[in-house]
């Protein structure tokens, strides 16, 4: 028996390291993993962040352009109005427009 008791406390004196080791690994791992997968959330919810925010600023950019293209179209037909204006004050009251040039009255 006192070989036996020797043989098993020299065994449990390596294996028992071994064992303390493994389970620490394993630890570390799962801790390590709960961190990786707590990084990539983390990550999850910035890139959704930026992505949104990108998405606002191609609206707004979007909308900007249409509102200079309505602008510059509004620009274009008040200048042709006023041509359209002066050419009926031309044919109405003519040339210059004023009173005093009016024909057939």
């Amino acid at each position: 028996q006192a070989s036996c008791r020797a043989i098993s406390s020299s065994s449990t004196a390596t294996i028992l390291p071994a064992l303390i080791s493994s389970f620490l690994s394993q630890a570390d791992l799962s801790w390590y993993d709960g961190e990786q997968r707590q990084r990539e959330a983390v990550l999850a919810v910035e890139r959704a962040r930026v992505d949104a925010a990108l998405e606002a600023g191609r609206r707004q950019l979007a909308d900007a352009e249409a509102d200079a293209r309505l602008a510059s179209g509004q620009a274009a037909l008040v200048e042709r109005r006023r041509e359209l204006e002066r050419v009926n004050a031309e044919q109405v009251w003519g040339p210059g427009g004023s009173v005093c040039g009016r024909r057939g009255g």
